[in-house]
């Protein structure tokens, strides 16, 4: 099974798995404590994969024609990832060291 890219994410659907899976660890969904639970989930998955639905040639359009050959420090880019396997999310601004070299 794959998914769609350029489809928007499916939140009802999202919700009613998260809603699920917590009946599956013998909770409730709809106590208290809960209740908006999977809508919450639901928008966590949306942003933490919103990458999946942009152009990665809208972020990769600055260049720079300089007469130079010295290292370029690109600095805080933002930075998500989430781990297929554990689902785990986690973010970082790094900073990328660039040469403007020409290939031989």
């Amino acid at each position: 099974m794959t998914a769609d890219v350029g489809q928007p994410v499916d939140l009802d659907r999202i919700e009613a798995a998260v809603a699920e899976i917590l009946v599956a660890l013998g909770e409730d969904p709809n106590r208290d404590g809960l209740q908006e639970t999977p809508a919450r989930v639901a928008r966590m998955y949306a942003e933490v994969c919103s990458g999946l639905h942009e152009d990665p040639a809208d972020y990769l359009i600055r260049t720079f024609d300089l007469e130079h050959d010295e290292m370029v420090m690109v600095r805080d880019i933002p930075s998500t990832r989430s781990a297929s396997t554990t689902y785990c999310r986690s973010s970082a601004w790094p900073t990328w060291p660039t040469s403007r070299r020409k290939a031989a």
